[in-house]
């Protein structure tokens, strides 16, 4: 981590504003090793990053996706995350069941690189 975004560090963003996302249940999201995050719809997420190779995990509890990605010095790295939609019979049954019919989505903007 890099301190107040000064230095030869880029910065990471992660927005939760994906057209698809249902638009409820929480996502928590880890950077390397340090303490949780919680992101609501609509909210966006940013830390500072030293140069180099970092990891994010984003949960809805239920489903969990990992990212592995490097980022160099004055870059900005963005990820979009949400709760979309599932796909399938299993989640037709779930929807009729009432269970949650939807996975955790992290999607890089390759815009950013």
């Amino acid at each position: 981590m890099v301190d107040g975004g000064e230095g030869d560090g880029g910065l990471l963003v992660v927005d939760r504003t994906m057209s698809t996302d249902i638009g409820i249940r929480d996502l928590y999201l880890r950077v390397d090793d340090w303490p949780e995050e919680t992101l609501a719809f609509g909210e966006s997420f940013e830390a500072p990053l030293e140069p180099g190779e970092h990891r994010i995990k984003v949960t809805n509890r239920l489903y969990s996706l990992t990212e592995t990605f490097e980022i160099a010095a004055g870059e900005t790295v963005r990820f979009e995350a949400g709760n979309v939609p599932g796909k399938g019979l299993l989640t037709v049954l779930m929807a009729i069941t009432g269970s949650g019919a939807y996975r955790v989505a992290l999607v890089r903007d390759p815009g950013e690189r």
